[in-house]
């Protein structure tokens, strides 16, 4: 919190009564500063607040998010509510089916004469 104080130049009570959700309306340079001194969009903020659309603020639609298998794969590794020893079996199957499908890919490429493109 202290970092986002004094980054931001918004007041500890203000910023504390932000993050409480006491405030039904805050500043809008209030979180524009607080955006920035996290290192968020300002508009993807006024977004997630209600005040546009990404249409309103001229932002192209969102990427299509990821398929559940990877959202999954990186919660997991990102939880630390999983073990250390978990997180890196994990990481150690999906670093080996990454490299069975580049083999597998590198066999398609050679059998067709293309190299990646």
């Amino acid at each position: 919190m202290a970092y986002v104080v004094e980054q931001s130049g918004v007041s500890e009570s203000a910023y504390k009564r932000y993050e409480r959700g006491t405030v039904d309306s805050p500043y809008a340079t209030h979180v524009v500063a607080i955006c920035r001194a996290l290192g968020i969009n300002p508009r993807d903020a006024a977004i997630a607040l209600g005040y546009g659309t990404r249409e309103d603020f001229n932002l192209p639609p969102e990427e299509p998010p990821y398929p559940q298998l990877i959202t999954t794969i990186g919660r997991v590794l990102a939880d630390d509510t999983f073990s250390a020893a978990q997180r890196a079996a994990l990481e150690h199957a999906v670093a080996g089916a990454y490299e069975s499908w580049q083999m597998a890919i590198a066999s398609i490429n050679d059998h067709h004469g293309r190299g990646r493109s």
